[in-house]
């Protein structure tokens, strides 16, 4: 009997499959190296106080060229990693999932220069 063979890059958590995971990450990690590089965009938090986000209201905001990004951060991880971020900045402007991580990639691949 053979075994049957996973397709790692499918294995997903229910809502993420692992290629799409690395996909992203790789973008973002591109992305702030360019930024670091550059010194463009700018970074800042807003509390979001919708109903569901308990323990995850805190929101980091990127304006880059390609245009705003976003993510919840947990409590513990913004209190690790978002310290000396300013707190204000531009509204939240509407983009979904799928609109950021194209924006992420465009930046990544250097574009809005």
């Amino acid at each position: 009997m053979s075994e049957k063979k996973i397709d790692l890059s499918q294995v997903s958590d229910g809502y993420h499959a692992f290629a799409e995971l690395y996909r992203e990450r790789s973008a973002l990690t591109a992305a702030l190296a360019r930024s670091a590089l550059a010194g463009v965009g700018y970074a800042y938090t807003l509390q979001d106080e919708q109903p569901g986000f308990d323990g995850y209201r805190t929101v980091l905001y990127i304006d880059l060229p390609t245009g705003q990004v976003s993510w919840h951060f947990s409590d513990a991880d913004a209190a690790d990693f978002l310290q000396g971020i300013p707190d204000a900045g531009k509204p939240y402007d509407g983009h979904d999932t799928a609109t950021k991580y194209l924006r992420v990639e465009a930046f990544a691949k250097g574009g809005g220069w």
